[in-house]
């Protein structure tokens, strides 16, 4: 059941700026308006000291075949009320499907200018960003491919058919080429990076960035796991250790890419999406990494010390 309601938020919507979000939803385990997916238990603090928290990503931190109690933003609420934090929080995930970084800045951006204003957002990336090669290099979105046809198309004389643009994006790097494609990928996600920095600080919000686990980046278990995908993307090999090494000189980076080292379970419900543990197992890492920095932003209470 939790599959098919997923599978129903799926078929993209248009929207005028974003150029397409999910569809809005209502089930036994899946919710969403559209753009933000409901979280469990709700955050909808009314506090005025409450720290608001926007989660950004693509269907990993959307939680794709997993419920709405099982998303890592849920996990993120439910560890909080756990530890006993006395600080009020406002959680929104606004993970959307086949998002990466640039997709995310364009998200928002659009948030902002909505009115919305954070004091923490918490990006997920590293799936979309460097699985889907072709949209990275050029900053191209998922159904870029699929707009630019009816340009190119007669309308008037009639041809619906659309070709399949999926084919167009996930594409496999010749190896001659693996380190000037990572080299450019690598660049492109540090300066959108910096972007989403400058604009949340323009508007006093703190970004900060977590790179995420995949499949075939140290995951000694990979071939064992009747779950997971078994394609070896070769510039991950070159980006993560280049991402690691960053995430010790910048304060808001984190690098997540080696939650597989040790794992002998099943960390992933499908190819790449996440299983319910390792969605909780995430959000654990990013409260600890967040927790010190939260202090800042309370004005009324103290943190106890990280577990």
């Amino acid at each position: 059941a939790v599959f098919q309601e997923t599978q129903a938020t799926s078929p993209f919507q248009y929207h005028p700026w974003l150029l397409f979000t999910i569809t809005p939803f209502s089930g036994t385990y899946v919710n969403t308006d559209g753009i933000k997916r409901k979280t469990i238990p709700e955050s909808n603090n009314s506090d005025a000291d409450a720290i608001e928290i926007f989660f950004l990503g693509g269907s990993t931190m959307f939680g794709f075949h997993v419920a709405d109690a099982e998303t890592i933003p849920s996990y993120f609420v439910q560890l909080f009320k756990e530890r006993k934090i006395t600080l009020p929080i406002k959680v929104s995930n606004y993970g959307v499907p086949a998002y990466y970084s640039y997709h995310e800045l364009i998200l928002f951006t659009h948030l902002l200018n909505d009115g919305k204003r954070p004091s923490i957002v918490i990006f997920l990336d590293g799936l979309n960003d460097f699985r889907g090669t072709k949209a990275t290099l050029y900053k191209e979105s998922l159904l870029d491919y699929k707009l630019a046809q009816t340009f190119k198309m007669d309308i008037r004389r009639g041809n619906p058919k659309f070709e399949d643009s999926l084919s167009t994006i996930f594409i496999e790097v010749p190896k001659e080429r693996v380190k000037n494609v990572s080299d450019s990928l690598y660049t492109n996600y540090m300066q959108t990076m910096e972007a989403i920095k400058t604009l949340a600080s323009n508007y006093n919000a703190q970004s900060y960035f977590f790179i995420q686990p995949v499949p075939c980046y140290n995951y000694p278990n990979q071939e064992k796991d009747p779950i997971c995908s078994q394609i070896i993307y070769e510039q991950y090999f070159q980006i993560y250790p280049a991402l690691q090494k960053a995430s010790t000189e910048k304060d808001n980076l984190f690098f997540l890419g080696d939650m597989l080292l040790n794992e002998k379970g099943l960390p992933f419900i499908d190819r790449f999406h996440y299983s319910p543990a390792m969605n909780k197992l995430l959000a654990s890492e990013i409260l600890n990494k967040l927790l010190p920095q939260l202090k800042s932003y309370s004005k009324k209470n103290k943190l106890p010390n990280l577990p």
